[in-house]
Formats: structure tokens, sequence, C-alpha cells
């Protein structure tokens, strides 16, 4: 009985370490990370789909990574404009 006992401890710890490690060691799937934001306004009147690519991978390069993006109403809501929501690890 202590042996399977001992086993099934041994099992259980085994899978708490590979759940754990691949999370990326973080617990329940959220890291200890700091992050730094920025918002890319881009009006699709303004320059071409080839510039903006050219912008997100300059972005891309120094650690920006894309986590949405939407419209955002200005000017009492006359004009709109398109954003893009990054993100990097500090």
């Amino acid at each position: 009985m202590k042996k399977i006992v001992l086993n099934y401890l041994v099992i259980t710890s085994l899978a708490v370490a590979a759940v754990f490690t691949s999370c990326g060691g973080s617990v329940g799937g959220f890291s200890n990370a700091k992050w730094e934001y920025k918002v890319f306004d881009h009006n699709t009147g303004e320059g071409s789909f080839e510039e903006l690519n050219k912008k997100l991978n300059e972005l891309g390069a120094e650690g920006w990574e894309l986590v949405s993006s939407g419209t955002c109403k200005i000017s009492g809501g006359y004009h709109s404009s398109n954003v893009l929501y990054l993100k990097r690890k500090l």
C-alpha cells in the first residue's frame, strides 16, 4: 500500500512539473513578465498596405507584437482613426 501511495505521489509530482514547465514556468498560464504598450495610428487612406507591412515588420524586429486593432472616434465622433495595439516585454 505504501508503494502505491509513493508511486502516486511521484507520478502526480511529475505531472505538475510538466504542466508548470509547459506554461513557460508560470502558474496557471500567467507569468510575471512586465509589458510595454504602444498604440500605432494608421489611417487606411494614408499610405499603402506595403508601407503598413514594412512598418509592422520594423516594429516586430524591435520586439513589438500586435495584440489587437480597432477604430477610434476622434474630433467629437466626426472622424475615425484606425489604430493598432502592440506590446513587448520590458
